[in-house]
């Protein structure tokens, strides 16, 4: 007998590709489809898929923790729920799919226990702790991740490598934030030299002497003063981050590649 034609809705693939490999910095958007080329109304239709696993997902989770206090609720009725989420997640999958008519990428039931992590939280309630659904978006983002890697056949960081991108990651942006404070530094000590200049025009004008103009000048000056050794600080700590990125950039550049989907 032939086989079940397969047909999947998978023009939303090439997106989750492109957000994998620049790190799923936020959700995807219907802008971000259209600049892949492809479809905004794939954007509602994936929202729609994503939100009907979120809610399969939190039916189960909520049975399953609701089954501690109620012996009303049985162990059937809670994997009865869990059968649930299979039919949805199957639909996530298949937008995933390389091409139309093929089927590779399968369910593993440990994605569905990742599913279940996603679909909640802890939270503090005047200041009780209580577990809370998390919202569509966040559990949206999660799965687009999960995705993106279950595409990539992306492996698990081991610690060596996830303490290498925390360090690199640290130090440019320590780097980043250094150079940005250090443009605003040389902006404030140009209004501080302009305004230093004027003060003494202005009083040579009114005819000060040169002592009283260096006494009266004196809180420009110091902050003047002030400005250009934070900004000697920051010229330590940007060359320290540069030395760590400098050391580290090879073998980051080398795992971002085996990490992302070409």
């Amino acid at each position: 007998m032939a086989g079940k034609k397969v047909y999947n809705i998978n023009a939303i693939r090439e997106a989750l590709v492109r957000a994998h490999n620049t790190g799923n910095k936020r959700n995807l958007t219907r802008d971000f489809l259209e600049g892949a080329g492809i479809s905004g109304e794939y954007f509602t239709y994936w929202q729609q898929s994503v939100e009907t696993l979120r809610m399969a997902v939190v039916k189960y989770v909520d049975l399953a923790w609701n089954q501690k206090f109620d012996s009303k609720i049985k162990a059937e009725d809670v994997q009865a729920a869990r059968e649930e989420i299979y039919p949805s997640y199957k639909e996530i999958l298949s937008q995933g799919e390389a091409d139309k008519e093929t089927k590779k990428l399968k369910v593993d039931e440990s994605d569905v226990e990742r599913l279940v992590k996603f679909a909640w939280n802890f939270t503090s309630t005047s200041g009780a702790t209580s577990m809370v659904h998390v919202d569509k978006k966040k559990f949206r983002l999660e799965v687009e991740k999960l995705m993106g890697c279950i595409i990539a056949k992306g492996e698990i960081l081991t610690d060596e490598d996830r303490d290498m991108l925390v360090s690199y990651n640290k130090a440019t942006k320590n780097i980043e934030t250094a150079t940005s404070r250090q443009d605003e530094i040389d902006k404030e000590v140009a209004e501080l030299e302009k305004e230093l200049t004027k003060k003494v025009a202005l009083l040579k004008e009114v005819g000060v002497d040169d002592d009283k103009i260096t006494t009266l000048t004196k809180d420009i000056t110091d902050r003047k003063v002030k400005l250009t050794a934070e900004r000697k600080r920051l010229d330590t700590k940007i060359t320290e981050n540069n030395a760590t990125v400098k050391e580290l950039e090879a073998d980051v550049k080398k795992l971002r590649t085996r990490l992302q989907f070409a």
